[in-house]
């Protein structure tokens, strides 16, 4: 059981960047995909949709209209201090876990500094 919600966890969390980066790219007051459009898609359960969706709404990416749907939020007002420190953390992260498999700080220096993100 453990190792389910564990898998459970993971997959939440990457459906809440996954439509992050839907959200972002959008025009505000896109509408969303429903949970069951979202959950067949992309083959999950729409319990983890739903929490994704519940998650984006409280960092306040989403809002709801009963009847109608979710929508990206025109005036984004999401706390940039914790979103901040939500991509330091995960920096470390990917840093540690690239360190030991292999890559060298060379190798992330130049990714870091490439123009391929300014």
């Amino acid at each position: 059981m453990k190792y389910q919600r564990s898998t459970e966890r993971i997959k939440y969390k990457k459906i809440v960047e996954y439509l992050k980066q839907i959200i972002i790219s959008e025009k505000p007051n896109s509408k969303l995909p429903s949970i069951r459009e979202l959950s067949s898609s992309l083959n999950i359960s729409s319990g983890t949709v739903q929490k994704a969706y519940k998650e984006l709404e409280i960092q306040g990416y989403i809002y709801s209209v009963q009847g109608k749907g979710k929508f990206s939020n025109p005036q984004l007002e999401i706390d940039t201090q914790a979103r901040k420190q939500e991509i330091k953390y995960q920096l470390y992260r990917i840093i540690e876990e690239s360190l030991y498999l292999g890559i060298t700080k060379e190798e992330l220096t130049y990714i870091a500094n490439s123009n391929k993100y300014n």
